[in-house]
């Protein structure tokens, strides 16, 4: 199978409609809510979690319409990799900048962080079980 050979399996496409659903409403909470969630955090602009939920709608976006018109290899690996990234980065912020965020914040970060490893290891288990079937 190439790397850009379509994908077709449903709980893929399951988890990955999961995640632009989450991604989502994640995205519309930050720009409705910037300001608050700011205060929340305890951390950052209000701009900079517009761009972030900016951002967060673009992929979930992206995501809808690979799913639609159907998912290579490769994009799929961008899809995970993705979520990882996410997972790495808050991470960082949670461990070894602990003391720029409010308790609360911490506590939504690792929640978030949380769901969204969860999305990108089973989205990395059922692209890599499609890769591995006959073709």
């Amino acid at each position: 199978m190439s790397w850009f050979h379509t994908v077709s399996v449903p709980q893929l496409n399951r988890v990955l409609t999961a995640n632009a659903v989450f991604s989502l409403c994640s995205g519309l909470i930050l720009l409705a809510a910037a300001e608050p969630l700011a205060a929340l955090l305890g951390a950052g602009a209000p701009l900079l979690y517009r761009i972030v939920g900016a951002g967060l709608l673009l992929f979930a976006a992206d995501i809808v319409w690979h799913v639609r018109k159907g998912l290579s290899f490769a994009k799929g690996l961008y899809f995970v990799l993705g979520d990882f990234l996410w997972v790495a980065a808050s991470a960082y912020l949670l461990f070894a900048r602990p003391h720029v965020f409010s308790a609360e914040g911490r506590l939504i970060m690792g929640l978030v962080a949380l769901i969204v490893l969860g999305f990108g290891a089973c989205q990395d288990v059922y692209l890599f079980r499609a890769r591995r079937a006959p073709a």
